[in-house]
């Protein structure tokens, strides 16, 4: 099926069997077509788009959601024919994304739409030479076992890997804190080979103060001490996470198309 020449680490850490997730082909012994679908949601397809044995089945699985025990919500396609392939399939259930459009309510969305948005993959430029200073009264620590249960949010470790002990054994994170309270974390969402990919995840009450920059350049700095090549992807849409990475030294690479599934439609960010 060929290599896939964007971000796939999510991918790559499910079938390399470092995380749980589900993939399903066409044929076992010989697959021409492959979905791959991370714990978390993220879902990569690739291979032949014409496959219709394999796309009827792939259509029910798309326009499912949770409560039928679909995991996936969201998709990147390769190769750029999926494009064409997804919107025969899916036809009027295939919704685009327009302006300001953050995805439908629980209440509002068509059950079986699939929005189509984009997605951003970033390279890393260089760490800028000033690290930011951690204001008084914040302090940026290590996650170890005690610091894990106390991060709460969507996106956490602990949707990330199988469990905290595999964590704290093969990840890396740090957490912005305020006194006993969690503020903003930086973490390994996937790591393979020399690849480590961040998540961050800042507590509503202290959001748009640019308090992630401060555990993310602790990661970072960790990802350029350690030999590891820092990774960040985002929504197009997602203007704080965009603003992020380039304060920390990554500038845009790739644009992809990026469709959320029924799953994913209620915890869409910006």
């Amino acid at each position: 099926m060929g290599a896939v020449p964007f971000n796939s680490l999510f991918a790559r850490a499910v079938l390399e069997k470092k995380v749980r997730g589900r993939v399903l082909v066409d044929n076992e012994a010989d697959p021409s077509v492959c979905l791959v679908v991370h714990k978390y949601g993220m879902s990569l397809l690739c291979g032949d788009p014409e496959n219709r044995t394999f796309n009827r089945e792939l259509k029910e699985f798309l326009q499912n959601d949770a409560r039928n025990g679909n995991s996936a919500k969201w998709l990147v396609c390769f190769p750029n024919a999926w494009e064409g392939a997804l919107r025969t399939l899916l036809g009027g259930d295939l919704v685009e994304e327009m302006g300001r459009t953050q995805g439908f309510a629980s209440t509002e969305r068509p059950s079986p739409a699939v929005l189509r948005t984009e997605r951003l993959n970033f390279k890393f430029d260089g760490k800028p030479s000033t690290a930011p200073e951690v204001p008084a009264d914040f302090v940026v620590r290590r996650i170890d076992s005690n610091l894990y249960d106390k991060i709460q949010g969507t996106v956490v470790p602990q949707y990330f890997w199988n469990s905290s002990q595999e964590f704290l054994a093969e990840g890396i994170g740090f957490s912005l804190l305020a006194g006993d309270q969690v503020v903003s974390t930086a973490f390994s969402s996937f790591v393979v080979e020399d690849q480590l990919e961040l998540g961050v995840e800042t507590h509503p009450d202290f959001r748009r103060r640019g308090l992630a920059s401060f555990p993310a350049s602790a990661l970072v700095d960790y990802c350029l001490s350690h030999g590891y090549e820092p990774v960040w992807a985002c929504r197009k849409g997602n203007i704080p996470s965009f603003r992020l990475a380039i304060r920390l030294g990554f500038s845009p690479s790739t644009v992809l198309p990026y469709y959320i599934l029924p799953a994913g439609r209620e915890i869409v960010q910006s």
